[in-house]
C-alpha cells in the first residue's frame, strides 16, 4: 500500500513539473535549466525513497517469518538488507538505537523550494529590468501599458517555477512520510519481538545468564578450597605415616643387627674357647705316651747302667743321646700336628664366622634395598599427589584466565555498543537538525505564498502606482534576509549544544577507556602473581623432591659403606644408627617444609579466589554505575528535545 501511495504521489508531482517546464522550451532557456534541475533532485529524491522502502519490506518479511526462537542470529539478519543489518543487531542486543533514516530526502525536499525561489527572483530580476525600459523609454501612458505587458507575462512564467519546486518538494515530503511511517510499524514489530524470538540474543538476557554462571562458579570455589584442604590433609598424614614406616623400620633393623651381632660374638667366643681346649687337650694326650715310655725307657737304662755301669757307659750315653734325638723328633711332630689341628679349626671358625657375616651383611643389603624401594615408593606417590596439586592449579588458573578473558571480551563489547549508541545519539541529533531545516524550508515557502500573493495582487491592481511593486520586490528579499538570519541562529545555537553532547560522549569515552586498561592492568597483575606462585610451588616441590632423592641416595650410600665396615667395631653400629635417625629427622623436617608450603599455597589460592571475586563485584558494580549514568544522561537528553519539540509545537500553532 505505502509503494501504491508513493508511485502515485510521484506521478502526481512530476506531471506538474513537465507541465510546467513544457512553457519554457522555446520561451526561456534559464527557466527551464531550473525545471530540470528541479526534476533532477526530484527523481534522485524518489530514488532513494524505493530503496529506503525495500530495506523495510525486508525486515517486515524477516520479522512475519520469525515465529519461533532464533537459534543463529547472523542466518536470519543474512535476510536482511545490508543497511539495516548493524542498526537491527544492535536493536536485539538491547540497545536504544534507532533505524537508519532517509539522508538526501531531507536536503532535497528544501533543495527543491529554494530552486523554485530561484527561478522566481530570476524573473523578478527580469521583470523589473524589462519595466524599468518600458517607464525610461516613453512618457504616454498606452506606450507604458504596451511596454509593461511583456515583463508582467515574463513574471507569470517566472513563477512556474515556483509552483514546480513547491510540488515536487510537497510530493516528494509525502512519499517521505509514507515510508518513514512503514519504517516505525517494522521498528514497532521489532520491539515486540524481543521478548519472544530474539529473547536468548539480548544483552539483558546473556548479562543474566553470566551473572548465574559466576554465581555457580563462587559457589564451587569452597568445594575446591575444601578438596585442595583434604588433600593436604591426606599428604599430612601419608608423610607422618611414611615417617613412622622409616623410624620403626630403622628401630628394628638396628634390634635386628645388635641380636646378630651379639649373637657373632657369643659364636666367636664359644669357638675361641672350645678351639684352645681342644688343642690343649690333643698336645697333652699326645705328649703323655712319648713320656710314659721315656720314663720306662729311662728307668730300665738306669737298672742297667746300675749293672753295666762301669762297663757301658759311653753306649748308654749315645743310647740316651739317640733317643733324646728321636724323642724330640716326636715331640716337634706331635706340636705341628698340634698345630696343624688347632689352625685348621681357627679357619673352620674363621669360615664360619664369614658365613655369619655374610648372611648378616645380606639380610642388611635386603633390607636397606626394602627400605629404600619403600622411600621410592613414597617419593613417587609424593610426586604423583604434587602433579595432581599442580595440574588441578593450572586448571584454575586456566578458568579464572577464560574469565578473565570472557569479562575483558563483554567489557569490550560494551564499550563498542556505547560508541555505537553515542553515534546513533549523534546521527539523531543531526535528524533533528534536518527535520528544524525542513521547518525553516516550510517558513520560507510560507513567505513565497506571501510574495505571489503580493505579487498577485499587484498583477490584478495594475493601475496601482509602480512604485509600489517595486517595494513589495523589495521587502520580499529582505524577509527571506531575516529568515535566514534567524534559521543561521538556531543552527549555531544547535551546533553548540551539539559540540556540548560531543565533548560529553568523548569524556564518557575517556572514562571507558581508562577503565578498560586499569581492567586489563589487573588482570595482567593477577596473572603474574598466579603463574609466579604455580612457578615457585614448582619450583620449591622439585627442589624438595631432589633433596630428597639425594638423601636417600646418600643415605644409602653410607649405609653400604656402613656394611662393607661392620666387621670393624660396635661403634660404627651405633654411629649408622645415629645417621639413620638423623636422615629420619631430616625427612620429618622436609616433610613439615613441605606440608607448610602446601597450605601456604592453599592459602594464596583461596586468597586470590576472593580477591578476584571482590574485584569481579567491584568492576560489575562500577560497570552498572557506567550502564545507569549513560541511561541517565540519555534519558535527560530525550526529556530535552521532548520539550523542546514541545516548544516548537507551541510555536507552529
Amino acid at each position: 500500500m505505502t509503494k501504491l501511495f508513493s508511485f502515485i504521489a510521484f506521478i502526481l508531482g512530476a506531471f506538474v513539473v513537465l507541465w510546467m517546464g513544457s512553457s519554457f522550451i522555446h520561451s526561456n532557456a534559464l527557466a527551464l535549466l531550473v525545471t530540470v534541475l528541479i526534476a533532477a533532485a526530484y527523481t534522485a529524491g524518489f530514488a532513494e525513497l524505493l530503496r529506503y522502502q525495500r530495506a523495510t519490506d525486508s525486515l517486515e518479511q524477516a520479522l512475519n517469518a520469525a515465529h519461533q526462537p532464533i537459534a543463529d542470529l547472523s542466518a536470519w539478519l543474512g535476510k536482511l538488507h545490508p543497511s539495516l543489518r548493524f542498526a537491527v543487531r544492535q536493536r536485539i542486543y538491547g540497545e536504544s538505537t534507532g533505524l537508519p533514516a532517509p539522508l538526501l530526502t531531507p536536503y532535497l525536499v528544501g533543495l527543491l523550494v529554494m530552486l523554485g525561489l530561484l527561478g522566481t527572483f530570476i524573473g523578478m530580476v527580469e521583470t523589473l529590468q524589462g519595466a524599468v525600459g518600458a517607464l525610461q523609454g516613453s512618457t504616454e501612458l498606452e506606450a507604458v501599458r504596451d511596454g509593461l505587458a511583456a515583463p508582467i507575462q515574463g513574471l507569470g512564467m517566472a513563477f512556474a517555477t515556483s509552483v514546480a519546486g513547491v510540488t515536487a518538494s510537497a510530493m516528494l515530503g509525502l512519499i517521505s512520510t509514507l515510508s518513514r511511517k512503514q519504517r516505525l510499524q517494522a521498528s514497532r514489530q521489532l520491539d515486540s519481538e524481543m521478548a519472544g524470538a530474539f529473547k536468548q540474543h539480548s544483552l539483558s538476557y546473556q548479562r543474566r545468564q553470566t551473572y548465574e554462571v559466576l554465581q555457580a562458579q563462587s559457589a564451587a570455589l569452597p568445594a575446591v578450597a575444601e578438596q585442595l584442604g583434604l588433600f593436604a590433609k591426606q599428604l599430612d598424614e601419608r608423610m607422618h605415616a611414611l615417617a613412622d614406616q622409616l623410624s620403626s623400620s630403622q628401630q628394628g633393623l638396628h634390634e635386628t643387627l645388635s641380636g646378630q651381632y651379639r649373637q657373632l660374638s657369643q659364636s666367636v667366643e664359644a669357638a675361641l674357647s672350645e678351639g684352645f681346649r681342644d688343642s690343649g687337650r690333643l698336645a697333652a694326650e699326645s705328649a703323655q705316651p712319648i713320656l710314659k715310655t721315656f720314663t720306662e725307657t729311662l728307668a730300665s737304662e738306669s737298672k742297667q747302667t746300675q749293672q753295666h755301669m762301669s762297663t757301658a757307659i759311653e753306649q748308654q750315653l749315645a743310647g740316651i743321646n739317640e733317643q733324646l734325638g728321636r724323642n724330640s723328633d716326636t715331640l716337634q711332630r706331635s706340636w705341628q700336628t698340634a698345630q696343624q689341628t688347632q689352625e685348621q679349626a681357627a679357619e673352620h671358625l674363621l669360615v664360619k664366622i664369614g658365613d655369619q657375616i655374610n648372611t648378616a651383611q645380606l639380610k642388611l643389603s635386603q633390607a636397606s634395598a626394602d627400605l629404600a624401594e619403600r622411600n621410592r615408593e613414597a617419593a613417587a606417590a609424593t610426586h604423583r599427589d604434587i602433579e595432581t596439586l599442580v595440574s588441578r592449579s593450572e586448571a584454575l588458573l586456566e578458568a579464572q584466565q577464560q574469565r578473565e578473558q570472557s569479562w575483558q571480551t563483554e567489557a569490550a563489547g560494551r564499550l563498542q555498543e556505547l560508541i555505537a549508541a553515542a553515534s546513533t545519539q549523534l546521527q539523531a541529533l543531526r535528524s533533528d537538525e534536518q527535520a528544524r531545516g525542513e521547518a525553516a524550508i516550510q517558513r520560507l515557502a510560507e513567505l513565497q505564498e506571501t510574495s505571489s500573493r503580493q505579487l498577485a495582487a499587484l498583477g490584478e491592481a495594475l493601475e496601482q502606482p509602480m512604485s509600489r511593486l517595486i517595494e513589495t520586490a523589495s521587502e520580499a528579499p529582505r524577509a527571506a534576509a531575516e529568515v535566514i538570519e534567524q534559521m543561521r541562529g538556531e543552527i549555531s545555537k544547535n551546533i553548540e549544544r551539539d559540540n556540548g553532547l560531543l565533548e560529553e560522549r568523548q569524556h564518557t569515552l575517556g572514562q571507558l577507556t581508562a577503565l578498560s586498561a586499569s581492567l586489563e592492568e589487573n588482570a595482567r597483575l593477577q596473572r603474574e602473581a598466579v603463574q609466579a606462585l604455580l612457578e615457585g610451588s614448582a619450583e620449591h616441590l622439585q627442589s624438595v623432591g631432589h633433596d630428597f632423592e639425594e638423601k636417600i641416595s646418600t643415605e644409602s650410600s653410607g649405609l653400604s659403606e656402613q656394611i662393607s665396615h661392620f666387621t670393624a667395631s660396635a661403634a660404627e653400629l651405633s654411629a649408622l644408627g645415629d645417621v639413620f635417625n638423623s636422615a629420619v629427622q631430616q625427612f620429618g623436617d622436609a616433610n613439615a617444609q613441605l606440608i607448610t608450603r602446601l597450605e601456604q599455597i592453599e592459602s594464596v589460592l583461596v586468597n586470590a579466589g576472593q580477591r578476584s571475586d571482590e574485584q569481579m563485584e567491584y568492576y560489575l558494580s562500577q560497570a552498572r554505575e557506567i550502564i545507569d549514568h549513560n541511561l541517565m544522561g540519555q534519558q535527560e537528553l530525550l526529556g530535552h528535545l521532548r520539550q523542546h519539540d514541545g516548544q516548537k509545537n507551541g510555536q507552529q500553532a
